[in-house]
């Protein structure tokens, strides 16, 4: 009876029914990162914060974590703050992520909340609209801060991504950044986004094992500009997974 109503379902309705720790690798990083890895996560970056989606929904699943949140942009910085006002455990930070300390001037897009705004637009037009930016490296960051570790690491920074991971080389060759999650691009034609594969063999390369792709985009396929986001996993928790498997 229960496979007929399940067939009934599946076959009139259209939906799929699952537990939620047997859901597919992919469905949603939270349920994966709950039930599939299960790794404690204290400590959280959330760089190219931009309004705080990401940031409260983390912070929803994990209460007790500590959110630092980059957003460099002062219009969508002031929205985040906003947005984040009532939550205790998160740190925001006006700053952009990347290879090195410094500051640049950006040109920003027409929507000034756009997510698309990038540390790639430098300066061309001097009709457009600019913003002097703040960069930082994530390893001079820890030492400042005296952090001693990246639980989970979420990168979307529109194409700059390497970037980010530069200014870590420190922190990721010694093992402090355990989860890497960021946004990638399948496509060499596509400017606006990391390339997947060349993420892939670089991570791969410092010890890291690709887990899953997520909230892979359906705009742009025939033009070879879809982009999702990519989960990376440290060797050193790998155990983790394997354990789950054999359950």
């Amino acid at each position: 009876m229960k496979n007929k109503i399940r067939e009934y379902i599946q076959n009139k309705l259209g939906y799929w029914f699952y537990k939620t720790k047997h859901l597919p690798v992919g469905t949603d990083v939270f349920i994966d990162l709950k039930n599939k890895v299960e790794y404690p996560l204290e400590v959280i970056f959330d760089v190219g914060a931009n309004i705080g989606e990401f940031t409260i929904n983390f912070n929803s699943e994990y209460p007790k974590s500590t959110i630092y949140a980059f957003e460099p942009f002062k219009k969508t910085f002031d929205f985040l703050e906003k947005s984040t006002r009532e939550l205790s455990n998160v740190e925001l930070f006006q700053h952009a992520v990347g290879d090195k300390n410094e500051k640049v001037e950006i040109e920003l897009n027409s929507d000034d909340y756009s997510p698309q705004n990038s540390l790639l637009n430098k300066v061309t037009n001097s009709l457009k609209k600019t913003e002097l930016i703040s960069v930082v490296t994530i390893d001079d960051f820890l030492k400042e801060k005296y952090i001693d570790k990246i639980d989970f690491l979420k990168i979307d920074t529109e194409g700059y991504e390497e970037q980010v991971l530069s200014g870590a080389t420190e922190s990721i060759k010694s093992g402090k950044i355990k989860i890497i999650y960021l946004e990638v691009g399948f496509s060499k034609l596509n400017l606006g986004n990391t390339n997947f594969l060349k993420l892939y063999e670089t991570l791969e390369n410092l010890n890291y094992t690709f887990f899953g792709l997520y909230e892979i985009s359906q705009i742009g396929i025939s033009s070879n500009l879809h982009y999702g986001n990519a989960l990376f996993i440290h060797n050193s928790i790998s155990s983790k997974i394997e354990n789950w498997q054999l359950k």
